[in-house]
């Protein structure tokens, strides 16, 4: 598993939820999800609330952050200042 440093925090996106009407999107017409769950959090990352966060869900802006991948897994890496909430 990969560790964060410094004041990142690595998140697993959503999935885009399907349409309810059963219509299907394609993915470059779906937008980002906003939601995450938090899998991994820097050391210098302060609020508390986020410091606490692993395992729960966070809401950022979907402009921001970026993805990676890692041993085939794939990542969304937000600063801790662009999480809006733990819910």
């Amino acid at each position: 598993m990969i560790k964060a440093t410094n004041n990142f925090v690595f998140v697993q996106r959503d999935e885009a939820e399907k349409e309810s009407g059963g219509l299907i999107i394609p993915k470059t017409g779906q937008s980002k999800t906003s939601k995450g769950v938090v899998l991994s959090i820097g050391g210098l990352v302060k609020d508390p609330n986020i410091k606490g966060s692993k395992g729960r869900s966070v809401l950022y802006h979907p402009t921001v952050g970026f993805g990676i991948t890692f041993e085939g897994a794939d990542y969304w890496v937000l600063m801790d200042t662009e999480i809006i909430a733990v819910v």
